[in-house]
């Protein structure tokens, strides 16, 4: 009793229904035009095209050792010369994550993806570990032969959604007891590291991973996240340089289990959660991601740097293209308030846009918006289940780049005052 009021019942049962209302779900069969598209529509080549290129898009390269990636095809000619290794190296499936049916044309796999480039001659596949708990190393004998024998090694890592492991699996009804890679999966990538023949890491998985010595054994990290049906499609455009990658984590890398708080530990400032309190090193930031090319951003200019407490601010910047391979780059807008009366989040993301498809020595102006939600402070005193948000009077510091403010070089910085205080309600 007491965590709610009714105008809060009342607001989310409107906001429920009007979707509703939208898709039609309220009028006669007939009427409602979504119940007459036609199943031909499903999977059909522009939807696949589509989910192939939120594959390869949302892919983040946390690596890339002496820019190794990406390879050229016509490298790789000789039968074996490429090896897939890894539990889910031939899981299509895996690739679909939660509530996904099978498709009718099925999922392409990692190795099938790489396949499809190179010939079934070239590349062969050796998983290392039979199951994705990897809880032997009987078989690594036969992946790290292959491995010596290929000119290039990808090892497929990480977790399934439809396993009971309580470190491998992760979905619906089933959350991860550790945050580390399970069983032998980190030993199965230093024994093919050692074989001395390139090895690209590529992760498949939903939840933080503690990535340990992946980034000193891997010479290109690549997280596919759970892609679609057609991830290993789109892996292999980013691989062999169809495209470049351009995604960033939404996600904190931390660590390791013990560099963070105890489970059920919801203190927000001590160590903290998620990359807007936590304050200890971490393996891979919030926003991060390489690409094949370079950005730099300049010409920083806000609309206004004395506002209301009401007034969104308009951040407008160059970003150029200082590589030598197109490609997509995410600008970000991040907040600090050292002045803030009041705990707050040390950092926060304010707006981000993917700029698509910059050329060579290319500049394009972007602009991200400020609103006041995101410098709004929570007062002392205002109740857990109701806060009243408050746009303090006072300066703040505001961040562009590519990445967190802490973390990537070349940002660009600007100071806002504003000059009264007013409820965020009010706005």
């Amino acid at each position: 009793a007491g965590k709610t009021t009714t105008d809060a019942v009342a607001t989310s049962f409107r906001r429920l229904f009007r979707m509703r209302i939208r898709l039609g779900m309220l009028d006669p069969p007939t009427s409602n035009k979504w119940n007459n598209v036609s199943f031909s529509v499903v999977e059909s080549p522009q939807h696949i095209a589509l989910n192939r290129l939120a594959a390869a898009e949302g892919v983040c390269m946390y690596k890339n050792a002496k820019n190794i990636l990406p390879l050229s095809a016509k490298d790789f000619t000789k039968p074996s010369a490429f090896l897939v290794a890894g539990p889910t190296a031939t899981d299509g499936e895996n690739l679909q994550g939660n509530y996904a049916m099978k498709t009718d044309i099925g999922a392409v796999s990692i190795y099938e993806g790489i396949t499809n480039v190179l010939g079934s001659t070239v590349t062969v596949t050796q998983p290392g570990c039979q199951e994705i708990a990897c809880a032997t190393t009987i078989d690594f004998s036969a992946a790290v032969e292959a491995a010596k024998a290929a000119k290039a090694v990808v090892v497929v890592l990480g977790t399934r959604h439809d396993c009971s492991d309580p470190i491998a699996c992760e979905g619906e009804g089933h959350d991860r007891t550790s945050i580390a890679f399970a069983g032998h999966q980190l030993d199965l990538a230093k024994a093919l590291a050692a074989t001395g023949t390139p090895l690209i890491c590529v992760l498949v998985h939903g939840g933080s991973m503690a990535m340990g010595s992946l980034m000193d054994d891997c010479d290109a990290i690549l997280d596919a996240w759970f892609p679609g049906a057609q991830g290993g499609n789109g892996v292999a455009d980013i691989i062999f340089g169809k495209a470049s990658p351009a995604g960033r984590t939404p996600q904190t890398f931390y660590t390791a289990n013990d560099a963070l708080p105890a489970m059920g530990d919801m203190d927000m400032y001590n160590p903290g959660i998620t990359y807007r309190y936590y304050r200890k090193p971490v393996e891979i930031p919030f926003g991060f991601g390489l690409s094949y090319t370079t950005f730099a951003y300049s010409a920083l200019i806000l609309n206004a740097t004395t506002i209301g407490p009401c007034d969104v601010i308009a951040v407008s910047f160059n970003v150029t293209n200082t590589g030598t391979v197109a490609s997509d780059e995410v600008a970000q807008l991040y907040v600090k308030q050292p002045s803030a009366t009041v705990p707050v989040p040390q950092v926060r993301l304010a707006d981000f846009a993917r700029l698509k498809f910059i050329q060579p020595g290319q500049s394009v102006r972007a602009t991200l918006l400020l609103k006041p939600k995101w410098h709004a402070v929570v007062p002392n005193g205002t109740s857990i289940w109701e806060p009243r948000l408050t746009v303090e009077a006072g300066s703040f510091e505001l961040f562009v780049g590519g990445g967190q403010p802490d973390y990537y070089q070349g940002k660009l910085s600007g100071t806002v005052s504003v000059s009264s205080s007013a409820a965020l309600d009010s706005c």
